[in-house]
């Protein structure tokens, strides 16, 4: 045989290892992209337990984590029943997983069944399991948990195997350590937003409160100096400022209801032509002109009507409310059945002054709002929920300075097969 020649088995060792090799560094190649991941924690430990696996050529992987209680709780799993995600736990020094975290040594036994610690969980497919090794999840001086990996039959591990395991473990420690991080730093930035939130609906309460009472007081002085135009005034601003007031709480109900949409057959253009004429007096008031272009060919499409209404009635009075008082306003409804597509398409145009391009990503957002004092913010992020849940979407078109804002919302006519239960959700 020349030199630097191999045998056919020698041949066959080197391409089996150099593959082993490929998986192993492939693997945690894996598993550090996670490291600033803007992916849920608990998303990243199922991905992390089947690559793991597959590192180690196991069939079971798990990864427990101390809760608040001090109780290692199995997090993520591959190889067991689902339903012990979140409800299998050990105490500290409590089976196996219990005793490596309360030391934190690194475990690695041929037949775990016969360790007088070892406590199986109630799994009938964890008593299949033979080999078992076990590692804790460090951060610096702190275990903040344990990662096992296990076979059916009985293994010796060797130590590259335990020296593998253990790096695997020190990766995914620094994961969960950045994945928390960045939780803790959504955390806040949504606290803070909430304290703007509430910020901003004090003042606008406060501002409404101020407007009413200067209509108290002209109704108190017509009254008392039996001047009827003047309480009439008064009134008058009253009833302005009640308006204002119930459109906030009804947002709020809105956004914050709980409740599935209950879906039955509606008249959709009958539906936009009663919003329209309920609207006629306060467009007459704001000088504005609310107008609909109907397709006939749509007949009844699945809403719930009653929250449906509010949410279009909430994009037709914002488009009423943006045009400049002194211009001659416009606002259109439109529906169109879409050609091919098991769906229409309302719009609601308006003559206004429009949305910046910077600003249209934002316009959905709970609590961001381009009227200052006078808006809330919960209007438009109500009205997508709402869409949203009936299996529709709501978009807002591009456009240029003064052309006006142009809302487009796409419905299914049919019962969506599964409705988003956008209104159980989070924001």
């Amino acid at each position: 045989m020349l030199a630097g020649e191999r045998t056919e088995l020698e041949q066959t060792s080197f391409l089996s290892d150099h593959a082993r090799m490929h998986r192993v560094l492939e693997g945690l190649l894996e598993i550090s992209n996670f490291v600033g991941s803007v992916m849920l924690l608990d998303d990243i430990l199922d991905r992390i337990v089947k690559i793991t696996g597959r590192m180690m050529s196991v069939p079971v992987c798990s990864i427990y984590l101390f809760d608040e209680q001090e109780r290692l709780v199995l997090r993520s799993n591959l190889g067991f029943e689902p339903e012990l995600i979140g409800n299998a736990s050990f105490a500290r020094r409590e089976g196996l997983p219990g005793w490596v975290a309360a030391t934190g040594d690194i475990l690695a036994l041929e037949d775990a069944t016969r360790d007088p610690r070892y406590a199986p969980l109630p799994s009938v497919l964890e008593r299949r399991c033979r080999a078992y090794l076990c590692a804790p999840l460090r951060i610096q001086e702190d275990i903040i948990g344990v990662m096992t990996a296990r076979k059916h039959e009985d293994h010796f591990f060797t130590h590259d195997e335990i020296i593998l395991f253990e790096n695997i473990c020190k990766q995914v420690a620094i994961v969960i350590e950045k994945a928390r991080m960045y939780e803790q730093k959504i955390q806040a930035e949504r606290l803070a937003a909430v304290a703007v939130s509430l910020s901003g609906v004090a003042h606008y309460i406060k501002n409404v409160l101020l407007t009413m009472q200067g209509g108290e007081y002209l109704v108190e002085q017509g009254l008392t100096l039996k001047n009827l135009e003047r309480a009439g005034e008064g009134w008058d601003v009253l009833k302005r400022s009640s308006r204002r007031i119930r459109k906030l709480v009804e947002n709020i109900l809105n956004y914050c209801r709980q409740t599935e949409p209950n879906l039955r057959e509606v008249h959709l253009n009958s539906m936009i032509r009663d919003m329209v004429r309920s609207l006629r007096d306060t467009a007459r008031e704001r000088g504005v002109r609310v107008q609909h272009a109907l397709d006939d060919s749509i007949e009844a499409i699945w809403l719930d009507p009653e929250i449906f209404y509010d949410a279009l009635l909430n994009l037709v009075v914002n488009a009423m409310e943006a045009i400049p008082e002194g211009r001659e306003g416009r606002v259109q409804i439109k529906t169109t059945r879409l050609s091919g597509r098991n769906q229409v398409l309302i719009e609601v145009l308006d003559n206004g002054p429009g949305i910046p391009e910077e600003l249209v990503g934002k316009m959905f957002n709970l609590f961001f709002t381009t009227k200052g004092k006078k808006g809330t913010g919960i209007g438009l992020a109500s009205a997508r929920k709402t869409v949203e849940a009936h299996g529709g979407t709501i978009e807002l078109a591009p456009s240029t300075p003064e052309e006006g804002a142009h809302f487009l919302i796409y419905l299914p006519i049919n019962p969506p097969e599964a409705v988003n239960h956008a209104f159980n959700g989070e924001v």
